[in-house]
C-alpha cells in the first residue's frame, strides 16, 4: 500500500491472476485520496525471460466521491528494465595440472563478475 492511502486511512485489497492484478481501495471515512503513490507492485521476472523491458499497464481506473458518485481519475503504469549480466571465464586452475589415464584433477573456474540479473523499475 502506498503512502497516499495510508494518509487517507484507506485499505487496499488485491486479487492476482496470471499477468494481472485487480485492486480496490476502500475506507469508512470521507478522507480524500490525494495525488501520489497509491500502491507499489512487486513483480517477479521469469528466469527464462529474454525481455529487456516489461511494461506494467493500468486499465479501468475508477474513482468515487464520498457520496458514491463517479469521479474521473487516471492512473499511470510503468516499466521494468531487465539487465542481464553475462560474465566471462577469467581463469581456470586445475590441481594437478597434468593427469594420466584413470586419475582425476580438481579445477576451479573463476568468473569475471557475478552472474546475475539486475531489475530496476520506473515509478508506478
Amino acid at each position: 500500500m502506498g503512502p497516499i492511502l495510508t494518509a487517507a486511512n484507506k485499505t487496499l485489497n488485491c486479487v492476482s491472476g496470471t499477468g494481472s492484478l485487480i485492486c480496490i481501495a476502500t475506507g469508512m471515512n470521507t478522507k480524500t485520496i490525494g495525488s501520489g503513490v497509491v500502491a507499489v507492485v512487486t513483480a517477479t521476472i521469469s528466469a527464462t525471460s529474454n525481455n529487456s523491458l516489461d511494461a506494467i499497464l493500468m486499465s479501468n481506473v475508477m474513482g468515487a466521491l464520498p457520496d458514491g458518485t463517479n469521479l474521473a481519475v487516471s492512473g499511470t503504469g510503468g516499466t521494468i528494465s531487465v539487465i542481464t549480466v553475462v560474465p566471462t571465464v577469467s581463469a581456470v586452475q586445475c590441481t594437478p595440472t597434468t593427469v594420466v589415464s584413470g586419475s582425476t584433477s580438481t579445477c576451479t573456474v573463476t568468473l569475471s563478475q557475478t552472474a546475475l540479473r539486475r531489475i530496476s523499475r520506473d515509478a508506478v
